[in-house]
């Protein structure tokens, strides 16, 4: 009988462990990062013969997109056809969202289950419990082909402000890992 409630006690350890490694994997943000702006904000492009997007997601909603230009290594820019953009408030308590959490947990004694409450004391700035998504179209003349270098030498330019109203650049390869 002892060894069987010590069995169950290293499933429910093992379940909790594996609960918690799956909530820290998903607190990271999917995605590419944008060098030196803040990782909340990541992206991904779609390509077709004839259509590049760049899909912007910010986690926080700290930066709203401007603008966005294509540019090519012989200095040639194509500009954003189209500009969408799209917030959502976030439920829950991630990024110090206005809402609170509940948790189970277990432990390693007889009455190994508990229950945690969260809720938010302190909000850090662009937190506001927002997302925001941005998609930037661009049309790709005949396909690319007759674009010298497209698509490995060809870059996204994006015109980005803070919720601060500063402003910033941020420089995406179109061939990379999108």
């Amino acid at each position: 009988m002892v060894g069987t409630s010590w069995h169950l006690g290293r499933r429910w350890l093992l379940l909790a462990g594996v609960i918690l490694a799956a909530g820290c994997a998903a607190a990271e943000p999917a995605g590419n990062t944008v060098p030196g702006l803040a990782p909340s904000l990541t992206w991904r492009i779609d390509r077709t013969p004839e259509t590049l997007v760049l899909a912007l997601d910010d986690a926080r909603a700290v930066y709203r997109v401007e603008g966005a230009t294509l540019r090519g290594p012989g200095g040639q820019a194509i500009a954003a056809r189209e500009i969408s953009r799209e917030i959502t408030q976030r439920r829950g308590g991630h990024g110090g969202g206005p809402y609170g959490g509940v948790g189970v947990g277990t432990g390693g004694s007889r009455s190994g289950v508990g229950i945690g409450l969260s809720f938010p004391i302190f909000r850090s700035a662009g937190s506001s419990g927002d997302e925001r998504h941005t998609e930037a179209t661009f049309t790709v003349p005949d396909g690319g082909r007759d674009l010298p270098g497209w698509p490995q030498d060809w870059v996204v330019d994006v015109a980005l402000t803070d919720n601060t109203g500063a402003a910033s650049t941020a420089t995406i390869p179109v061939a990379g890992r999108g």
